[in-house]
């Protein structure tokens, strides 16, 4: 299996086009990580449209690894809002930000995987390499009401 990681130093983010013309509930947020090593940091994932603070989570490296034994794994990691996060049509941005705690170093860091092989997300550009993929995200969407 081939992983396509980039790095967390300060924050990494991902523009995302919603394209539905109705009022988007999402239930979950679930970034595609890389965990190398951590033994501390705290995190934050944020939606944001036009720099303004749509969604907002708060999370450490402990909240990533939980019951997990190993010190290197790649996981989908769910972020479930405690009531649905509403988007509207247009571009928003996810972003992942390093805050207090976190250091990295050659044998510890947090990466966000890009998309390769299985393509989710809808690019509207073609990637000259892999490299160039957008990173991996999942949301999971209310359909039939909350």
């Amino acid at each position: 299996m081939k992983l396509i990681v980039e790095t967390l130093y300060t924050s990494l983010a991902q523009e995302i086009n919603c394209n539905s013309e109705r009022r988007v509930h999402i239930g979950a947020i679930i970034p595609y990580l890389y965990f190398h090593n951590l033994s501390s940091g705290e995190f934050k994932l944020e939606i944001l449209k036009n720099d303004s603070v749509v969604y907002s989570h708060l999370f450490d490296w402990q909240d990533i690894k939980g019951s997990i034994t190993e010190d290197y794994f790649h996981v989908y990691y769910p972020i479930v809002p405690s009531s649905p996060v509403q988007i509207e049509e247009g571009s928003y941005s996810i972003v992942l930000t390093a805050l207090s705690g976190y250091n990295v170093e050659g044998n510890s860091f947090l990466g966000w995987i890009k998309q390769h092989e299985d393509i989710q997300l809808k690019m509207d550009y073609l990637p000259s390499s892999d490299n160039q993929n957008t990173f991996t995200v999942r949301f999971k969407e209310y359909k039939d009401g909350i």
